[in-house]
């Protein structure tokens, strides 16, 4: 029976409006098409112990998902069972997640940085029957747990480290592509012939910055409709031909949907490199189309003005006046371009080369917002970045930036994608209220969760995001914050932590995080974080990075290390951020919203000492709790 619902993954859900636009597809109807039409071209790229890049073809790739799928079934993985993967990305991640689906099963992922007991939550609850790893910590966490897992029958480790795996009850993925598997041919047949467009594929739990994460059950229509109307929407592209780096965690629909699934529509070459070392990678790779989290976009302009900065007066001021040039011709297409023809050739070429952007034609950025000064910066340079708005429920994308809507402005997330629908309800005075969408990307419920599913997907099928924003006359789309994460003082004021948040970073390049608290409080506090080094385990270093030392400088503070700034009492650096706040507090909208007391932490937020989650969204929970001594003394 078909439901506009569904949170079990035996449900099958009735797809949404717009089935003539494509045609209801599974995932493996979708990988055969491009493997059918480009089997020799080069699909993945890893490299090797000696850093040698190898590659796999389309067919390749699609003989070693048919052998893993089938490898799945002699293990006992049963149609709609679940094979989890907590590893680092690579190709036998993906081969693994399209094994798991061609073998009429679910793929799930757990991010590297999970704690175990994060870990035992997902494997418990999507009921996990085969479990892949890569290295011994990601065994040491499942070993502290696996007897309390009734459902796990195998774990696969995917290197070649030296350890008792009879001894552990280990597998190991390179001797299980080598087992006699044609036994299983009919069975893995019977299978594919059963797999519909509108059962479920994937479970993506949310990061949970609140707490334990949900499991959004995404059918394959859901999925590869929305990916299809993403490609749809973005220019540019040619087929067979495009480059990418997956670097962002594959546990995360943005890189999951964009890294496997988008390469297979547009039967391109993914590269999979660290993340620590993707900026390094860059010149090697050269992608074609980059996708990037916020941060990773402002750590490229921190070395760009960082290099600049190194030079003399006249480089500098050539530089600023080719910024200018580009800037101008991209707010004003009609104007000459003879002028920014040649600073494109003689100037941002050699920016673009150095960076190993010389051939990337678009740059996408999501997850989280983007500050204006990044997006006019990169603009500067040739290299607008396309914002997606969306989240996991939608599939990934709802909402896409483009040229002409940064026109208009550059504080929306654009419009929707053709074929949803939008709309805001519980509009206040302003036109700002919940954001709902509703397609057939819209996701199938969340797994087991009858309640939550309820809330989020009404009965006409709009999905209720938690989203405060607004529509306005050009129908392009505002993101203003999580209904959830209004600060509502004691007095009753609603307040939007993300504006007040966003205009303290705006007003302070020094700033990495902007934490504001005043829920049920008299007043409105802010914790600050300063932009500091990361070390080789992502940890923050002490030393100050550049461009926080440089506005430091520039208000006649001479500190290289975050310890300088906090050991001394001088009266200089508190005056040098109030001026800030102060700065920000005459931007108020009302006298509720001016911040009253304000503290720098010792450390910035990273994912290594747990304040962020893999997609760097901050964990309020987890901020609140470890600074509570000092939130606490605000309120004294």
């Amino acid at each position: 029976m078909e439901t506009l619902r569904a949170t079990t993954l035996n449900d099958k859900v009735k797809i949404q409006a717009n089935i003539d636009d494509f045609k209801p597809s599974t995932v493996i109807d979708f990988f055969n098409e491009t493997v059918e039409n480009f089997p020799s071209h080069l699909a993945l790229a890893s490299r090797d112990a000696n850093g040698k890049w190898n590659f796999l073809t389309y067919q390749e790739y699609k003989n070693r998902v048919e052998k893993i799928a089938k490898v799945f079934i002699k293990l006992g993985l049963s149609e709609r069972g679940v094979v989890a993967i907590l590893a680092w990305n690579c190709p036998e991640w993906v081969v693994a997640a399209l094994g798991a689906i061609h073998a009429g099963g679910v793929v799930t992922a757990i991010y590297t940085t999970s704690s175990t007991p994060a870990c035992q939550y997902i494997i418990d609850s999507s009921k996990t029957e085969i479990l892949i790893i890569d290295n011994l910590e990601q065994l040491r966490k499942i070993n502290e747990i696996k007897d309390d897992l009734p459902h796990l029958k195998h774990i696969i480790l995917l290197s070649d480290i030296n350890i008792n795996l009879m001894e552990n009850a280990i597998l190991n993925w390179n001797q299980l592509m080598k087992l006699d598997t044609d036994d299983t041919e009919i069975e893995y047949k019977r299978r594919l012939n059963q797999i519909v467009p509108n059962e479920c594929c994937t479970i993506m739990y949310t990061s949970g910055t609140t707490g334990f994460p949900k499991g959004a059950m995404l059918s394959h229509d859901s999925l590869i409709w929305n990916i299809k109307k993403c490609f749809q929407a973005m220019k540019r592209i040619e087929v067979g031909k495009e480059v990418l780096i997956s670097y962002l965690p594959l546990s995360h629909l943005t890189a999951f949907a964009a890294d496997i699934f988008q390469v297979i529509n547009m039967a391109g070459t993914v590269y999979f490199a660290d993340i620590k070392s993707v900026l390094e990678c860059l010149q090697e790779i050269q992608p074609t189309v980059f996708v990037a989290v916020p941060r990773i976009y402002e750590k490229i302009q921190e070395k760009v003005s960082e290099k600049i900065n190194e030079f003399n007066l006249i480089i500098r001021k050539i530089f600023s006046w080719s910024q200018n040039v580009i800037s101008e011709h991209y707010f004003t297409p009609n104007s000459s371009s003879l002028k920014c023809d040649f600073v494109n050739h003689f100037v941002i070429r050699r920016i673009k080369e150095a960076l190993g952007f010389q051939n990337c034609k678009l740059f996408f950025t999501g997850s989280a917002p983007m500050s204006i000064e990044t997006k006019k910066f990169f603009i500067s340079l040739s290299m607008p970045i396309y914002e997606a708005y969306g989240m996991s429920e939608s599939s990934t994308v709802h909402c896409l930036t483009s040229h002409e809507t940064q026109i208009h402005s550059f504080e929306s997330v654009g419009v929707c994608l053709d074929g949803t629908e939008t709309k805001i309800i519980n509009m206040d005075g302003n036109g700002n209220g919940e954001i709902c969408m509703r397609g057939r990307h819209v996701f199938m419920g969340y797994l087991n969760d009858i309640q939550q599913t309820i809330q989020t997907i009404d009965d006409e099928g709009w999905l209720h995001t938690g989203d405060i924003g607004r529509i306005d006359e050009n129908g392009l789309i505002f993101v203003n914050g999580r209904k959830k994460e209004l600060i509502i003082t004691s007095g009753g004021e609603n307040i939007p932590k993300a504006r007040i948040e966003n205009l303290v970073k705006l007003e302070c390049p020094a700033i990495s995080n902007a934490f504001l608290i005043g829920d049920k409080r008299k007043f409105l506090s802010i914790l600050l974080s300063l932009k500091t080094e990361i070390d080789e385990n992502l940890k923050p270093k002490d030393d100050l990075a550049p461009e926080a030392q440089k506005w430091l400088t520039q208000n006649s503070l001479n500190f290289s290390t975050l310890s300088d700034i906090l050991s001394p009492k001088d009266e200089k650096i508190f005056k040098a951020f109030q001026n800030v706040i102060d700065r920000v507090n005459a931007q108020a909208l009302s006298n509720p919203q001016r911040i009253q007391k304000f503290a720098i932490l010792p450390n910035d937020f990273t994912i290594a000492t747990g304040e962020l989650t893999p997609t760097l969204k901050v964990k309020r929970h987890f901020v609140l709790e470890k600074y509570r001594n000092i939130i606490d003394g605000f309120y004294l």
